[in-house]
């Protein structure tokens, strides 16, 4: 085996072939190319000495929920896992998150895959929430329950609509970049949304956006998912404080079920934090059905 840096832009299909969660090769240089505009996120390939793909990491050197705390991801071909490939690249993601002065790396274990849990206990990680992993089916949504959930906003004066123009989008970031800062997931020390990566995460046709009069009062956008039904997966959900508590959440994922379903969108997923009981509410409303979902674990680095 043998590990190198990733090449910007190359193809990561084939080692992320079975990782549900993979986003894509475009959208992930896509995501690396705005964390570079503020942070260093090293990405490295393991492969055997025929270039076979073995496992695929990510390092973003930026604080997550704690200053001292960066991100990493892992993901390991599964036949090749239990032959330290994991746990190599699991060392040097930790090395070089000390090496740029971070204390401590965040990372995700996917429960539904085998031994996965098993091994960031082994690596030492601490537990450090659990996203809920949701599905919903778009083909069984009816125009009447769609029109229901959005009624109460509306009738309270809220009016939505999905965002094509790209100027709109851009001055919706301070918008979401707020929002994001009070998500229960972001901590206190967590560093802001940038506008580079709101342009990666929020696209014109993908977003909707819920105003009362000309002011902005919640968004939710959405991005393609790989499945085995056409399928899109929710980025974010947010509510100004002050608009909520009146179904302006429910409202806004009501309407972006009805326009993906109405596009032949099959599926919709959703990840939430457990203790985010208000949007785990609302989903369990529209029907979400939850699924083995990711375990957040916190990984010391070195000295």
């Amino acid at each position: 085996m043998r590990i190198r840096p990733a090449v910007d832009g190359e193809d990561l299909e084939l080692v992320q072939e079975a990782n549900s969660y993979w986003i894509g090769s475009t959208v992930y240089w896509q995501m690396m190319d705005a964390t570079r505009e503020r942070h260093p996120a090293p990405s490295w390939m393991a492969e055997t000495s025929d270039g076979e793909p073995l496992a695929h990491a990510t390092l973003i050197c930026e604080s997550v929920k704690h200053a001292d705390q960066a991100m990493g991801f892992l993901w390991v071909v599964p036949v090749s896992r239990r032959r330290g490939t994991g746990t190599a690249l699991h060392e040097l993601i930790l090395r070089t998150a000390s090496d740029h002065g971070f204390r401590r790396v965040l990372m995700a274990a996917q429960n539904a895959e085998p031994g996965s849990i098993d091994a960031a206990r082994a690596w030492g990680g601490e537990e450090d929430g659990y996203h809920h992993e949701q599905r919903l089916d778009l083909t069984a949504l009816t125009d009447p329950q769609i029109s229901g959930w959005c009624e109460r906003a509306t009738a309270d004066g809220v009016s939505l609509h999905q965002v094509d123009d790209p100027e709109e989008l851009a001055s919706l970031y301070p918008f979401c970049r707020d929002r994001f800062d009070e998500a229960p997931d972001m901590g206190d020390e967590s560093e802001p949304l940038s506008e580079a990566m709101f342009l990666v995460i929020a696209k014109p046709g993908r977003t909707v956006v819920a105003r009362r009069g000309s002011e902005v009062v919640g968004l939710t956008c959405v991005s393609p998912r790989r499945g085995s039904l056409p399928s899109a997966n929710v980025e974010f959900t947010g509510v100004h404080p002050d608009h909520r508590g009146r179904g302006i959440a429910l409202a806004l994922k009501a309407e972006q079920a009805r326009r993906l379903r109405d596009n032949g969108i099959a599926q919709l997923f959703t990840q939430n934090l457990d203790g985010n009981g208000p949007i785990l509410a609302v989903n369990t409303r529209m029907g979400f059905v939850r699924e083995p979902g990711r375990t957040d674990f916190s990984f010391s680095v070195p000295d």
